[in-house]
C-alpha cells in the first residue's frame, strides 16, 4: 500500500503531465490553422500523385518568390453554372489569398477558366495576358496532355510575374515574345544554305566564259518544224464579287473583363 507521499507524487505527476498535454496541444493549433490550402485540387484525377506534387512544388516557389498565389483545380462538372463562376466558388470556398490566379478546368463540359483576382493579380495578367496564356495552354488540354498544360500554365505565370515587377507587364502595348530555338535554328540553316547557293551560282557563271547569248530563236529551230496558228481572244465584260470572309477566334476562347462577376477581376474562359 502507497503512503500518502507517494500518493502525493503521483497526483502531481498526473497533473504534470495533463498540463504538459494542454500547452503541446495548444502550440499546435496555430500551424494547423495557419496551413496553406492545396494549390492543386485534382478532382478529375488527370495527374498521378508524382505530377501533383510537382506542380505544389513549383507554385510554392512562385509563392514564396513572388509572394502570389496559384491555384489549379480540376472538376468532373460544372453543374450546371458557368465556369467562371465556379472557378470563383471553389476559390472562395477554398480559403485562397484574395491576390491570385486561379485555374479551373471542367472534364464534364470540357472547359475551362483563368480568373485572375482584383488587384496586382489583374493587373500583371491582362486580358491580353491571359488569353496568350490561354491559347496555348488549350492546345495542351485539347491533346489530352494535362499534366504538360498546367506545367505550361506554371511557366507562363513564372514569366508575367517576371515581367510586372519592371513595371511594364505584358499587355497589347508590350506583347509578350517566345523564344523557339528551332525557328531559330532553321532560320540559320536556311541562311547558311542560301549562301552556299549563291556561291555555287557565281563559280558557274564565272566558268562559262565562252557562253554567248543568242539573239535570234532561228539558230535553234529545224526549217520546217514549226507552223503557227493564230488565235485572237478578245475580253467583251468582266465582273468581280467581293465576299467578305467571317472573322473567328480559331482558338475558340473568350477574354475577359469578368464577363458580369461580381467579385470583379479578370476572367478568360474556353473550350477544349
Amino acid at each position: 500500500m502507497k503512503s500518502a507521499g507517494d500518493q502525493q507524487r503521483s497526483r502531481w505527476r498526473r497533473l504534470v503531465a495533463v498540463v504538459a498535454l494542454v500547452v503541446v496541444t495548444w502550440l499546435a493549433l496555430p500551424s494547423v490553422a495557419s496551413a496553406a490550402p492545396p494549390s492543386v485540387v485534382d478532382e478529375a484525377n488527370l495527374l498521378t500523385s508524382a505530377q501533383e506534387a510537382a506542380l505544389s512544388d513549383r507554385i510554392a516557389a512562385i509563392a514564396q518568390q513572388f509572394d502570389f498565389h496559384v491555384v489549379i483545380r480540376t472538376v468532373q462538372s460544372l453543374h450546371g453554372v458557368t465556369v467562371a463562376a465556379a472557378n470563383e466558388a471553389a476559390f472562395k470556398q477554398g480559403g485562397y489569398s484574395p491576390d491570385a490566379l486561379s485555374f479551373l478546368v471542367s472534364m464534364g463540359e470540357r472547359k475551362w477558366d483563368i480568373w485572375a483576382t482584383p488587384g496586382r493579380a489583374q493587373t500583371s495578367f491582362t486580358d491580353y495576358g491571359r488569353e496568350v496564356i490561354g491559347g496555348d495552354v488549350q492546345t495542351l488540354l485539347s491533346s489530352g496532355d494535362y499534366a504538360g498544360a498546367f506545367n505550361k500554365f506554371v511557366d507562363y505565370v513564372e514569366q508575367f510575374l517576371g515581367q510586372a515587377e519592371t513595371g511594364k507587364p505584358y499587355d497589347t502595348n508590350q506583347k509578350y515574345l517566345s523564344y523557339n530555338p528551332y525557328l531559330v535554328a532553321g532560320g540559320i540553316g536556311a541562311g547558311v544554305g542560301v549562301i552556299a547557293a549563291t556561291a555555287t551560282v557565281l563559280v558557274w557563271k564565272r566558268n562559262l566564259k565562252t557562253a554567248r547569248a543568242a539573239t535570234e530563236a532561228l539558230a535553234y529551230q529545224v526549217p520546217g518544224s514549226l507552223q503557227y496558228t493564230v488565235r485572237e481572244d478578245h475580253l467583251v465584260s468582266s465582273h468581280t464579287a467581293v465576299v467578305p470572309i467571317p472573322q473567328s477566334d480559331s482558338r475558340g476562347f473568350g477574354g475577359g473583363g469578368g464577363g458580369g462577376m461580381s467579385s470583379g477581376g479578370g476572367h478568360t474562359s474556353g473550350s477544349f
